[in-house]
């Protein structure tokens, strides 16, 4: 079975609308595993890693804003809002922070 999906919407800043992020939750029990892919990618890049972490980690893996299933055209890019989409993230899907472990490209 694959990994669940899910759009979480992340409010916007001042004039900023909100984004809507595709989400990928693969499961796995363990400390949280957060997936986030390189410019131009999408979190599909990540499937076949996120199932071999499934055995000793939670992995959570989603499409950053203006990438793949993500809000094409956000109007803030900025490094502070994929930060706070990542927080989003973090918080929506219960990953507990302490011991969370981020791995990008």
């Amino acid at each position: 079975m694959g990994p669940s999906t899910e759009t979480i919407e992340v409010a916007g800043e001042r004039d900023d609308p909100s984004v809507r992020l595709f989400c990928t939750d693969s499961g796995g029990d363990g400390p949280p595993l957060l997936l986030l892919h390189g410019l131009a990618g999408h979190c599909g890049e990540w499937d076949a890693l996120a199932a071999r972490f499934t055995a000793t980690h939670r992995v959570v893996a989603f499409d950053a804003r203006g990438s793949g299933a993500s809000t094409r055209r956000p109007g803030d890019v900025s490094r502070a809002a994929h930060v706070r989409d990542v927080l989003a993230v973090v918080d929506r899907f219960g990953l507990d922070a302490g011991q969370l472990t981020l791995v990008g490209q």
